[in-house]
Protein backbone atom coordinates (compact mmCIF):
# COMPACT_ATOMS: atom_id res chain seq x y z
CA UNK A 1 0.00 0.00 0.00
CA UNK A 2 1.27 3.56 -0.41
CA UNK A 3 0.06 6.75 1.27
CA UNK A 4 0.12 10.09 -0.70
CA UNK A 5 2.24 12.80 1.79
CA UNK A 6 2.43 15.91 -0.22
CA UNK A 7 1.17 17.46 -3.46
CA UNK A 8 2.40 20.69 -4.51
CA UNK A 9 1.04 22.65 -7.93
CA UNK A 10 2.22 25.41 -9.91
CA UNK A 11 1.46 26.67 -13.00
CA UNK A 12 3.08 29.14 -15.40
CA UNK A 13 2.33 32.47 -15.21
CA UNK A 14 0.56 34.13 -17.97
CA UNK A 15 -3.08 33.90 -17.08
CA UNK A 16 -6.30 34.30 -19.50
CA UNK A 17 -9.56 34.42 -18.52
CA UNK A 18 -12.88 34.08 -20.61
CA UNK A 19 -12.79 37.17 -22.58
CA UNK A 20 -9.27 37.04 -23.20
CA UNK A 21 -9.89 33.64 -24.62
CA UNK A 22 -12.72 34.39 -26.28
CA UNK A 23 -10.78 37.32 -28.17
CA UNK A 24 -7.88 35.06 -29.26
CA UNK A 25 -10.30 32.43 -30.72
CA UNK A 26 -11.74 34.95 -32.66
CA UNK A 27 -9.10 36.14 -33.97
CA UNK A 28 -7.84 32.70 -35.01
CA UNK A 29 -10.68 31.62 -36.39
CA UNK A 30 -10.73 34.66 -38.53
CA UNK A 31 -7.42 34.22 -39.55
CA UNK A 32 -8.32 30.90 -41.11
CA UNK A 33 -11.76 31.52 -42.53
CA UNK A 34 -13.96 29.49 -39.99
CA UNK A 35 -17.22 30.90 -38.48
CA UNK A 36 -16.94 31.55 -34.51
CA UNK A 37 -20.76 30.79 -33.74
CA UNK A 38 -20.11 26.58 -33.09
CA UNK A 39 -16.83 27.27 -31.40
CA UNK A 40 -18.07 30.10 -29.28
CA UNK A 41 -20.79 27.80 -27.94
CA UNK A 42 -18.07 24.60 -27.62
CA UNK A 43 -15.63 27.15 -25.28
CA UNK A 44 -18.37 28.02 -23.26
CA UNK A 45 -19.96 24.78 -22.45
CA UNK A 46 -16.48 23.88 -21.49
CA UNK A 47 -16.83 25.87 -18.31
CA UNK A 48 -13.21 26.92 -17.70
CA UNK A 49 -12.88 30.24 -16.17
CA UNK A 50 -8.82 30.59 -16.01
CA UNK A 51 -6.07 28.94 -18.20
CA UNK A 52 -2.31 29.17 -17.64
CA UNK A 53 -0.19 29.23 -20.77
CA UNK A 54 4.02 29.54 -20.92
CA UNK A 55 3.59 31.88 -23.66
CA UNK A 56 1.38 35.29 -23.19
CA UNK A 57 -1.82 36.23 -25.16
CA UNK A 58 -0.51 37.96 -27.62
CA UNK A 59 1.97 35.29 -28.38
CA UNK A 60 0.47 31.92 -27.95
CA UNK A 61 -1.18 31.85 -31.44
CA UNK A 62 1.39 32.75 -33.21
CA UNK A 63 4.07 30.98 -35.27
CA UNK A 64 6.31 29.32 -33.45
CA UNK A 65 9.12 26.53 -34.89
CA UNK A 66 9.46 23.24 -33.76
CA UNK A 67 13.16 24.57 -32.22
CA UNK A 68 11.79 27.24 -30.25
CA UNK A 69 8.71 25.56 -28.66
CA UNK A 70 10.76 23.07 -27.56
CA UNK A 71 13.30 24.93 -26.15
CA UNK A 72 10.92 26.61 -23.92
CA UNK A 73 9.46 23.18 -23.11
CA UNK A 74 12.92 22.39 -21.80
CA UNK A 75 13.23 25.25 -19.63
CA UNK A 76 9.89 25.40 -18.45
CA UNK A 77 10.08 21.93 -17.35
CA UNK A 78 12.64 22.70 -15.54
CA UNK A 79 11.41 25.88 -13.44
CA UNK A 80 8.29 24.66 -12.45
CA UNK A 81 9.33 21.12 -11.91
CA UNK A 82 11.77 22.62 -9.22
CA UNK A 83 9.04 24.69 -7.61
CA UNK A 84 6.81 21.69 -7.27
CA UNK A 85 9.43 19.44 -5.77
CA UNK A 86 10.97 21.72 -3.03
CA UNK A 87 7.42 22.80 -2.17
CA UNK A 88 6.12 19.22 -2.12
CA UNK A 89 9.07 18.67 -0.23
CA UNK A 90 9.21 20.83 2.52
CA UNK A 91 5.36 19.84 2.85
CA UNK A 92 5.66 16.71 3.23
CA UNK A 93 8.93 17.17 5.34
CA UNK A 94 11.36 15.09 3.87
CA UNK A 95 14.83 16.27 2.56
CA UNK A 96 15.61 15.78 -0.81
CA UNK A 97 17.99 12.99 0.44
CA UNK A 98 15.72 10.96 1.42
CA UNK A 99 13.89 10.54 -1.93
CA UNK A 100 14.76 6.84 -3.36
CA UNK A 101 12.70 6.96 -6.39
CA UNK A 102 11.67 9.60 -8.93
CA UNK A 103 9.41 9.31 -11.72
CA UNK A 104 8.60 11.92 -13.90
CA UNK A 105 5.65 12.10 -16.74
CA UNK A 106 5.59 14.44 -19.39
CA UNK A 107 4.16 14.33 -23.27
CA UNK A 108 3.87 17.76 -24.32
CA UNK A 109 7.83 18.13 -25.86
CA UNK A 110 11.04 16.13 -25.80
CA UNK A 111 14.15 16.73 -23.27
CA UNK A 112 16.87 14.19 -23.20
CA UNK A 113 18.30 13.95 -20.69
CA UNK A 114 14.94 13.50 -19.00
CA UNK A 115 13.10 15.67 -16.68
CA UNK A 116 14.22 13.77 -13.55
CA UNK A 117 17.79 14.10 -14.13
CA UNK A 118 17.36 18.08 -14.18
CA UNK A 119 16.00 17.31 -10.55
CA UNK A 120 18.44 15.31 -8.98
CA UNK A 121 20.75 18.16 -9.96
CA UNK A 122 18.77 21.42 -9.45
CA UNK A 123 17.02 19.95 -5.63
CA UNK A 124 20.02 17.96 -4.63
CA UNK A 125 18.97 14.22 -4.37
CA UNK A 126 21.08 11.41 -4.06
CA UNK A 127 23.12 10.33 -7.57
CA UNK A 128 21.98 6.85 -6.76
CA UNK A 129 18.35 8.05 -6.94
CA UNK A 130 16.09 5.28 -8.96
CA UNK A 131 14.75 7.19 -12.13
CA UNK A 132 11.61 6.27 -14.12
CA UNK A 133 10.57 8.78 -16.66
CA UNK A 134 7.05 8.25 -18.87
CA UNK A 135 6.10 9.86 -21.60
CA UNK A 136 3.41 9.15 -24.29
CA UNK A 137 0.58 8.18 -21.84
CA UNK A 138 -1.52 11.59 -22.32
CA UNK A 139 -3.41 12.74 -19.07
CA UNK A 140 -3.22 8.68 -18.18
CA UNK A 141 -0.39 9.72 -17.11
CA UNK A 142 -0.44 10.68 -13.91
CA UNK A 143 -2.71 8.18 -12.29
CA UNK A 144 -0.55 5.88 -13.70
CA UNK A 145 2.48 7.16 -12.44
CA UNK A 146 0.79 6.83 -9.09
CA UNK A 147 0.21 3.25 -9.73
CA UNK A 148 4.21 2.84 -10.27
CA UNK A 149 5.17 5.02 -6.63
CA UNK A 150 2.25 2.27 -5.36
CA UNK A 151 4.19 -0.51 -7.58
CA UNK A 152 8.33 0.78 -6.16
CA UNK A 153 6.45 0.70 -2.31
CA UNK A 154 5.76 -2.70 -2.70
CA UNK A 155 9.32 -3.60 -3.34
CA UNK A 156 11.07 -1.06 -1.10
CA UNK A 157 8.70 -0.66 2.16
CA UNK A 158 10.39 2.19 3.77
CA UNK A 159 11.02 4.11 0.56
CA UNK A 160 9.81 7.96 -0.24
CA UNK A 161 9.03 8.29 -4.03
CA UNK A 162 8.68 11.53 -5.35
CA UNK A 163 5.94 11.76 -8.49
CA UNK A 164 6.60 14.89 -10.53
CA UNK A 165 4.23 15.70 -13.65
CA UNK A 166 4.87 18.79 -16.14
CA UNK A 167 2.44 19.23 -19.14
CA UNK A 168 2.36 22.37 -21.62
CA UNK A 169 -0.24 21.35 -24.24
CA UNK A 170 -0.35 25.00 -24.86
CA UNK A 171 3.45 24.89 -26.65
CA UNK A 172 1.50 22.37 -28.78
CA UNK A 173 -1.29 24.89 -30.77
CA UNK A 174 -0.76 25.34 -34.55
CA UNK A 175 -1.61 28.07 -35.77
CA UNK A 176 -2.12 26.60 -39.67
CA UNK A 177 -3.89 23.45 -38.35
CA UNK A 178 -7.29 24.36 -39.38
CA UNK A 179 -9.29 21.05 -38.20
CA UNK A 180 -11.89 21.62 -35.82
CA UNK A 181 -10.50 18.75 -33.19
CA UNK A 182 -6.99 20.69 -33.11
CA UNK A 183 -9.34 23.89 -32.50
CA UNK A 184 -11.70 22.36 -29.83
CA UNK A 185 -7.93 20.48 -28.08
CA UNK A 186 -6.73 24.48 -26.91
CA UNK A 187 -10.07 25.24 -25.65
CA UNK A 188 -9.94 22.45 -23.32
CA UNK A 189 -6.18 22.06 -22.85
CA UNK A 190 -3.64 24.37 -20.30
CA UNK A 191 -0.35 24.19 -18.83
CA UNK A 192 0.53 22.94 -14.85
CA UNK A 193 2.70 20.80 -12.96
CA UNK A 194 2.51 18.77 -9.75
CA UNK A 195 4.79 16.97 -7.80
CA UNK A 196 3.50 14.06 -5.68
CA UNK A 197 5.36 12.68 -2.14
CA UNK A 198 4.48 9.19 -1.75
CA UNK A 199 5.38 6.99 1.43
CA UNK A 200 3.90 3.71 3.05
CA UNK A 201 2.55 5.52 6.24
CA UNK A 202 1.12 9.40 6.06
CA UNK A 203 0.16 12.14 9.03
CA UNK A 204 -2.34 13.76 7.54
CA UNK A 205 -5.58 13.49 5.84
CA UNK A 206 -5.28 11.77 1.91
CA UNK A 207 -5.80 8.53 0.15
CA UNK A 208 -4.13 5.48 0.87
CA UNK A 209 -3.52 3.86 -2.67
CA UNK A 210 -4.87 0.01 -2.58
CA UNK A 211 -5.59 -1.57 -5.84
CA UNK A 212 -5.29 -0.38 -9.11
CA UNK A 213 -6.33 -1.78 -12.67
CA UNK A 214 -4.95 -0.36 -16.02
CA UNK A 215 -6.65 -0.64 -19.04
CA UNK A 216 -6.57 -0.03 -23.04
CA UNK A 217 -9.31 -0.41 -25.50
CA UNK A 218 -8.50 -2.02 -28.84
CA UNK A 219 -8.78 -0.42 -31.75
CA UNK A 220 -8.45 2.81 -30.39
CA UNK A 221 -5.33 3.76 -31.60
CA UNK A 222 -6.50 6.92 -33.71
CA UNK A 223 -8.67 8.14 -31.52
CA UNK A 224 -6.44 9.89 -29.39
CA UNK A 225 -2.62 11.17 -29.40
CA UNK A 226 -0.19 13.73 -31.17
CA UNK A 227 1.23 13.21 -34.81
CA UNK A 228 4.69 15.14 -34.94
CA UNK A 229 5.86 17.22 -38.09
CA UNK A 230 8.41 19.46 -39.09
CA UNK A 231 6.41 22.26 -37.32
CA UNK A 232 5.73 19.79 -34.45
CA UNK A 233 2.93 18.33 -32.19
CA UNK A 234 -0.52 18.57 -33.75
CA UNK A 235 -3.21 17.04 -31.56
CA UNK A 236 -5.46 13.72 -32.60
CA UNK A 237 -9.05 13.85 -30.35
CA UNK A 238 -11.52 12.32 -32.10
CA UNK A 239 -14.95 13.38 -30.70
CA UNK A 240 -15.78 9.59 -30.05
CA UNK A 241 -13.89 9.51 -26.65
CA UNK A 242 -16.05 10.37 -24.16
CA UNK A 243 -18.44 7.36 -25.80
CA UNK A 244 -15.53 5.13 -26.22
CA UNK A 245 -14.20 5.58 -22.76
CA UNK A 246 -18.13 5.28 -21.56
CA UNK A 247 -18.52 1.92 -23.19
CA UNK A 248 -15.73 0.19 -21.39
CA UNK A 249 -15.75 2.41 -17.81
CA UNK A 250 -18.33 0.16 -16.06
CA UNK A 251 -17.21 -2.92 -16.94
CA UNK A 252 -13.34 -1.79 -16.16
CA UNK A 253 -14.67 -0.81 -12.49
CA UNK A 254 -16.30 -3.22 -11.61
CA UNK A 255 -13.27 -5.84 -12.26
CA UNK A 256 -10.98 -3.77 -10.22
CA UNK A 257 -13.69 -3.84 -6.99
CA UNK A 258 -14.72 -7.54 -7.42
CA UNK A 259 -11.05 -8.26 -7.11
CA UNK A 260 -10.75 -6.34 -3.80
CA UNK A 261 -14.23 -7.43 -2.47
CA UNK A 262 -15.54 -3.85 -2.91
CA UNK A 263 -19.39 -2.77 -3.94
CA UNK A 264 -20.06 0.20 -5.61
CA UNK A 265 -22.42 1.68 -3.19
CA UNK A 266 -18.91 1.94 -1.23
CA UNK A 267 -17.72 4.16 -3.31
CA UNK A 268 -18.06 7.74 -1.30
CA UNK A 269 -15.70 10.33 -3.38
CA UNK A 270 -13.73 10.22 -7.12
CA UNK A 271 -11.08 11.98 -8.07
CA UNK A 272 -11.39 11.81 -11.44
CA UNK A 273 -9.27 13.93 -13.90
CA UNK A 274 -10.82 17.28 -14.98
CA UNK A 275 -10.72 16.14 -18.85
CA UNK A 276 -14.03 18.01 -19.44
CA UNK A 277 -17.12 18.04 -18.48
CA UNK A 278 -18.56 15.20 -20.36
CA UNK A 279 -15.67 13.07 -18.54
CA UNK A 280 -16.67 14.51 -14.77
CA UNK A 281 -20.40 14.06 -15.66
CA UNK A 282 -19.29 10.28 -16.98
CA UNK A 283 -17.90 9.34 -13.34
CA UNK A 284 -20.78 11.18 -11.49
CA UNK A 285 -23.37 8.69 -13.85
CA UNK A 286 -21.14 6.00 -13.65
CA UNK A 287 -20.79 5.69 -9.58
CA UNK A 288 -24.01 7.11 -8.94
CA UNK A 289 -22.22 9.99 -6.92
CA UNK A 290 -23.65 13.36 -6.79
CA UNK A 291 -21.83 16.91 -8.46
CA UNK A 292 -20.50 17.61 -4.46
CA UNK A 293 -18.87 14.18 -4.60
CA UNK A 294 -16.78 15.20 -7.71
CA UNK A 295 -16.48 19.25 -6.11
CA UNK A 296 -12.50 19.07 -6.50
CA UNK A 297 -12.66 17.78 -10.19
CA UNK A 298 -15.65 20.87 -11.62
CA UNK A 299 -13.01 23.01 -9.33
CA UNK A 300 -9.66 22.16 -11.25
CA UNK A 301 -11.21 22.39 -14.59
CA UNK A 302 -12.57 26.02 -13.79
CA UNK A 303 -9.54 27.18 -12.49
CA UNK A 304 -7.05 25.41 -14.61
CA UNK A 305 -8.59 23.31 -17.31
CA UNK A 306 -7.77 20.16 -18.55
CA UNK A 307 -3.69 20.12 -17.72
CA UNK A 308 -3.28 16.62 -19.15
CA UNK A 309 -1.24 14.03 -16.94
CA UNK A 310 -1.28 16.90 -14.01
CA UNK A 311 -4.79 16.97 -14.37
CA UNK A 312 -5.60 14.50 -11.79
CA UNK A 313 -3.28 15.27 -9.06
CA UNK A 314 -4.38 18.98 -9.36
CA UNK A 315 -7.72 17.60 -8.15
CA UNK A 316 -6.04 15.30 -5.23
CA UNK A 317 -4.36 18.09 -4.28
CA UNK A 318 -7.78 20.17 -4.08
CA UNK A 319 -8.89 17.13 -2.23
CA UNK A 320 -6.07 17.65 0.59
CA UNK A 321 -6.83 20.84 0.93
CA UNK A 322 -10.53 20.14 1.11
CA UNK A 323 -11.04 16.59 2.21
CA UNK A 324 -13.74 14.92 0.32
CA UNK A 325 -14.29 12.38 2.79
CA UNK A 326 -14.50 10.59 6.07
CA UNK A 327 -11.94 8.70 7.30
CA UNK A 328 -12.19 4.90 6.06
CA UNK A 329 -14.25 5.97 2.84
CA UNK A 330 -13.23 4.23 -0.22
CA UNK A 331 -13.02 5.82 -3.39
CA UNK A 332 -11.56 5.44 -7.17
CA UNK A 333 -9.04 7.60 -8.69
CA UNK A 334 -9.35 7.84 -12.34
CA UNK A 335 -7.74 9.21 -15.70
CA UNK A 336 -7.84 8.48 -19.20
CA UNK A 337 -5.09 8.69 -22.52
CA UNK A 338 -4.25 7.82 -25.65
CA UNK A 339 -4.05 3.94 -26.62
CA UNK A 340 -7.19 4.46 -25.45
CA UNK A 341 -6.66 3.55 -21.98
CA UNK A 342 -7.65 4.10 -18.97
CA UNK A 343 -5.87 3.93 -15.12
CA UNK A 344 -8.59 3.47 -12.39
CA UNK A 345 -7.15 3.25 -8.59
CA UNK A 346 -8.89 2.34 -5.86
CA UNK A 347 -8.29 4.14 -2.10
CA UNK A 348 -8.94 4.36 1.03
CA UNK A 349 -9.55 8.17 2.92
CA UNK A 350 -7.25 7.87 6.03
CA UNK A 351 -6.37 10.76 8.44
Amino acid sequence: MARILSIATCAPQHTMDPATTEGLLRQHLCRINQRPDSYLQILQNTQIETRHTVFGPTEVIAEHCLRERNELYIQTCIELGECCVKTALADAGVNAQEIESIITVSCTGFMIPSLDAYMINQVKMSPSVRRMPITELGCAAGAMGLTRAWEQLQAYPDARILLLSVELPSLTFQPSDSRRSQIIASMIFADGAAGVILARDGNRPSPRLLASRTFTIGDTIDEMGYQLDESGLHIVLSPQVPNTIKAALGHQIDILLNEQGVTRHQIRWCAMHAGGPRLIELAQEELKLSREQLAASWKVLAEYGNTSSSSVLFVLAEMMQNPPAEPGDLGLIMAFGPGVSGEIILARWEV
